[in-house]
């Protein structure tokens, strides 16, 4: 299991761990496939949504995200 930490800006007022039950998926792997996905959103004049773009990752990564709702922007 991975867990990654989801950074987004305090604008979007988004936090959380990307929980991969899949061990054979890598963090590389997750990261082109997010950015991926956002550029197709952007190059499409469409906005993307963190949730939006989780839900579109590949269901076989088994890839859930754990808000944390408590946080300190420094």
């Amino acid at each position: 299991m991975r867990l990654l930490f989801l950074n987004i800006t305090p604008e979007m007022d988004c936090c959380g761990v990307l929980i991969c039950k899949n061990d054979d998926v890598t963090m590389e792997m997750i990261q082109e496939r997010i950015d991926d996905l956002k550029i197709a959103a952007e190059e499409a004049d469409e906005e993307w949504y963190v949730l939006e773009i989780i839900e579109s990752l590949p269901k076989e990564w088994e890839i859930t995200l754990k808000p944390i709702k408590d946080n300190v922007y420094i």
